[in-house]
Formats: structure tokens, C-alpha cells, sequence
């Protein structure tokens, strides 16, 4: 409702209760503006936008949908691709579908099926203060962790190669997701977290895996895993180094690394 004010100054009439307020602007004032500016551009979807400043690359720091091999480890800005009102009503629902649905099925399975506190736990999720107030951007770290989670749980259990080869791939490609979703304060937590889950379950289930069975395809998966998320990271600092090491010498809440 604010961009009313900051566009044509029309009464924002989609407002029920309260007040818009000058609150996480950086979400509607600079993410989805630069989003739309991609599109808008010529050529559309640029790695370096000519319209921003002097010209800004689009892989770093602020995700933006581009025609470049990392936008395949970025699938909430798939939509844009197909149109802006796509793209934002993508944006916002690939998040909020995803957090729920991704992190039922983690719940679904360290619960053993216990379908309805599974449930209950991904709502909580979902309605938690970090993710509504931060309008999602956490969502999208928190989805390719439990995306990995899972892929590696299936990594551990499944016994047929095509599974295990499946779920080697899925592991490569929400570790490439999780690696480029680039805010350490979520990622280094949600690391712990993934560490935490993964240990827990083998622990719980130690006396029902069969590791030794279909090994060299087990490791298969693992090191296609690593091949794909190695090759995301490879894929942005190929084209964004030169940002990349600006954005290591700045200071913002203390000095990057």
C-alpha cells in the first residue's frame, strides 16, 4: 500500500484495518523494484543491470530473477520469467506453500507419520514472528535446508538405485540453493539445525538402516550431491567475484568474512 504514496498518490483502497507503515521497506522499496527492473530492462534479464546506479550486477548481494545458469538454484524468481504479476504472486507463494509443505514432510517423517502434530508444527512454522515480519526472505533458506534434509534422509534409507540417484540429485540441488540464498545468520543456524536433525535421526533409526546395501550407489548420490552444489557456488563466483570481494570489505553489523 505504501508504493500508492511513492507512485500516484492514489487512496490505497486494498487496505481493511490500520495503517501502511515505512516498516521492512528494503522488501518493497528495493527487492521486488529491482525484480521488476530486471524485466523491464534491455536486454530483459541482465547479469549487470545498466538502469541501477552505474550499472549493478543481479547475482549479489540481493537475489534478482536473471538469464544465467545460477537462476536454476533460485526457483522463487522462476515465475518473473513468465510475466511481473507472475513473478511477484510466484515470489510470495513458493514461499509461503513451500516453508509449509517442505517442513510437513520433515516433521511427517522424524514424527513417523504423525500427520496432524506435523501439521500443527509446519502452521508454526509458518506463522512464526521471523518469517512474517521479514515478509519470508528467511523462507527461502529454511525450505532448501529441509529440501536437503530430506533428500539426505532418503539418501540414508533408500535401497533401489534410481531412488538413491534421485535423491542424490535433489541433495545437490537444494545444497546449491541453500549455498547461493546468501545471509549467514540464517544459513550458519539452519546449518546447526541440519546437523542437529540428521545426527538425531540416525540415531533414532540406527537399528533400521542398511548403509551396506547398494554402497557404491549410495556414495553415487553423494558425490553427485556435492558435484551439484560445488557447481552452483563455482556458477556465481565465475560471473559476480569482482562484487563478491567488495561486499568482504565492507562493514555492516561488523566485518565480513
Amino acid at each position: 500500500a505504501r508504493w500508492h504514496i511513492r507512485t500516484d498518490g492514489s487512496p490505497a483502497d486494498e487496505v481493511l484495518f490500520g495503517t501502511p507503515r515505512e516498516v521492512r521497506w528494503d522488501d518493497w522499496t528495493v527487492q521486488i523494484p529491482i525484480a521488476l527492473a530486471q524485466r523491464a530492462h534491455d536486454p530483459p534479464f541482465p547479469v549487470v543491470n545498466r538502469d541501477i546506479g552505474v550499472g549493478a550486477n543481479m547475482l549479489v548481494p540481493i537475489a534478482a530473477p536473471v538469464l544465467h545458469p545460477v537462476a536454476f538454484f533460485r526457483p522463487t524468481f522462476w515465475g518473473f520469467f513468465l510475466g511481473p504479476d507472475v513473478g511477484i504472486a510466484w515470489l510470495w507463494w513458493s514461499q509461503v506453500l513451500g516453508l509449509f509443505t517442505v517442513w510437513f514432510c520433515v516433521l511427517c517423517t522424524l514424527t513417523r507419520g504423525q500427520v496432524g502434530l506435523s501439521i500443527v508444527g509446519a502452521s508454526l512454522l509458518l506463522f512464526a514472528p521471523i518469517f512474517q515480519f521479514f515478509s519470508f526472505n528467511g523462507a527461502p533458506a529454511a525450505i532448501y535446508m529441509g529440501l536437503a534434509w530430506l533428500a539426505a534422509v532418503h539418501v540414508l534409507t533408500a535401497s533401489k538405485q534410481s531412488a538413491l540417484l534421485a535423491s542424490g540429485c535433489l541433495l545437490g540441488w537444494s545444497g546449491g540453493c541453500f549455498a547461493l540464498a546468501i545471509y549467514p545468520p540464517f544459513q550458519i543456524t539452519l546449518g546447526y539445525l541440519f546437523a542437529a536433525l540428521l545426527a538425531g535421526f540416525v540415531v533414532q533409526r540406527r537399528t533400521e538402516l542398511s548403509l551396506r546395501v547398494e554402497l557404491p550407489t549410495r556414495a553415487l548420490a553423494c558425490s553427485l550431491a556435492l558435484g551439484l552444489a560445488a557447481t552452483a557456488g563455482a556458477l556465481l563466483w565465475s560471473d559476480a567475484r569482482d562484487v563478491v570481494e567488495v561486499l568482504r570489505n565492507t562493514e555492516y553489523l561488523g566485518g565480513r568474512c
